[in-house]
């Protein structure tokens, strides 16, 4: 397996996510729109790749978590757990 290295990461304390779970779907999308955005301009080039981190115990909300970067116009390319993610970033 390809190892990849992060270009960037962002995020937002909101109230969209309730122990890892999506509760509020278009709030999230909302956010994730505005946190590309704001990536694509500190970075000067589109972003179309994104890998998300998943919470131990929730991997079955994986599906609403994809689209909800989907919707964004990412393409998913890796669910991690977070402490996967954690270890990337090292």
């Amino acid at each position: 397996m390809k190892k990849t290295i992060p270009v960037a990461c962002e995020k937002q304390a909101a109230s969209v996510l309730r122990d890892g779970v999506v509760v509020d779907y278009s709030g999230a999308l909302d956010i994730v729109r505005r946190l590309k955005a704001k990536l694509e301009e500190r970075l000067g080039r589109e972003l179309i790749n994104c890998a998300i981190a998943m919470p131990a115990g929730t991997e079955s909300s994986a599906k609403t978590h994809s689209y909800v970067a989907e919707g964004a116009g990412f393409e998913v390319s890796a669910v991690l757990d977070e402490t996967q993610f954690r270890q990337r970033r090292v």
